[in-house]
């Protein structure tokens, strides 16, 4: 544990701080102003990584997070500053660009142009994960440092009447996972009646653990199987890619960074 004084948010939305030596350290969930008691996650030899563990004094601009999934999920950074807290440390890394990249530093500062705080993400992608434990089909964005799946029934920042179909897209997911994997395990334990059941099994869920969707700005699911931007989400049109997605998966090969994922 380590007590700092940090000074100001880089572009990822770490705080900025320097331990007792002088070594840079990023702070996850930090504010400027703030000073903390926080845990190193990683130490490298230019700079340490870290997260609050307590804010002893809290910056002005500190806020409760709105979002029920932010301590978890990986979505976003900074929901714990408010609004104009967020503008102002963007309209800091935009000055910090221009004097440390460009070698320039402008005469004046236009007033930041901003929309509006929710709703605002226009494009996205959602990892799916199918875990029996927590009751089926998961479709989220991948928890903080972690390969796991957050475990969530909206998002804040996307437009509303798509974060509306996160909880349809768990539950037509949830009805196909089930008999896919048995027909298509069926089916590939007939042609290749040779392939271990461990190995087969890894294929299907590692195959299925793939799959993600683009929100896009055009109120369209597009599946990575192969959906078409002008198709309009349809729960027929989505099975149908659905089922074609795990069945490519299923036939392709086991590529060599594959193995070494199996392996570790």
């Amino acid at each position: 544990m380590v007590r700092l004084n940090v000074t100001a948010l880089d572009a990822g939305g770490h705080g900025i701080a320097r331990n007792a030596e002088g070594k840079v350290v990023f702070v996850e969930g930090a504010l400027g102003g703030e000073t903390v008691d926080a845990q190193i996650l990683r130490s490298k030899p230019k700079f340490d990584t870290a997260r609050t563990v307590a804010v002893l004094q809290a910056a002005s601009g500190r806020r409760v997070p709105p979002c029920p999934y932010y301590e978890s999920c990986g979505g976003c950074a900074i929901q714990h500053a408010d609004a104009r807290t967020q503008v102002a440390a963007k309209q800091r890394w935009l000055e910090d660009c221009f004097e440390r990249i460009g070698r320039v530093r402008p005469e004046t500062m236009l007033a930041p142009i901003y929309g509006e705080e929710w709703g605002y993400r226009r494009r996205a992608r959602l990892s799916v994960r199918y875990v029996e434990k927590k009751g089926g089909a998961m479709v989220g964005f991948r928890e903080r440092r972690s390969t796991f799946v957050t475990d969530m029934q909206g998002c804040l920042v996307l437009p509303a009447h798509v974060s509306a179909l996160i909880p349809e897209l768990r539950a037509l997911i949830g009805q196909l996972y089930a008999p896919a994997m048995a027909r298509f395990k069926a089916a590939f334990e007939r042609a290749l009646p040779q392939m271990p059941a461990e190995e087969l099994n890894w294929r299907m869920h590692f195959m299925f653990g793939t799959l993600a969707y683009t929100l896009a700005a055009t109120d369209t699911v597009q599946l990575i199987a192969g959906c078409k931007p002008e198709d309009r989400y349809d729960a027929k049109l989505l099975e149908e890619r659905l089922t074609a997605f795990l069945a490519s998966g299923l036939a392709a090969p086991l590529r060599a960074k594959d193995s070494v994922r199996k392996a570790a």
